[in-house]
């Protein structure tokens, strides 16, 4: 329940967006921030192969209002670690209570 909530009785709509500071394609691997009007439970980082199954992935449970990508250095650890020469999808999920919402999914060749 948000303070909003609490002091109208009515709930208030669940909002999330994704500010990737201008970034795109793979420069938006762990970067960015999440934000949403309730508290942030867990945070998915997954990377895919072309092939759809699941090569690497991180969770985070930031229990906040925002939650920084850039700051979680495992994910970048991720990336690095990726062989080359392969297409991938980076998708980033974040959850609040019982729904989630995919923030930032893209297609790279590394």
């Amino acid at each position: 329940m948000t303070t909003t909530t609490f002091a109208s009785g009515a709930v208030e709509k669940p909002t999330m967006t994704f500010n990737g500071y201008g970034k795109s394609g793979a420069g938006l691997i762990g970067v960015g921030e999440i934000s949403s009007n309730y508290n942030i439970f867990t945070v998915d980082a997954v990377f895919t192969g072309d092939d759809g199954k699941v090569v690497s992935s991180f969770r985070a449970y930031p229990y906040d209002l925002k939650w920084s990508v850039s700051s979680e250095i495992a994910i970048r650890k991720l990336y690095n670690s990726l062989p080359s020469g392969r297409t991938y999808t980076y998708t980033l999920t974040a959850a609040i209570g019982p729904g989630s919402k995919t923030v930032c999914s893209v297609t790279f060749r590394k």
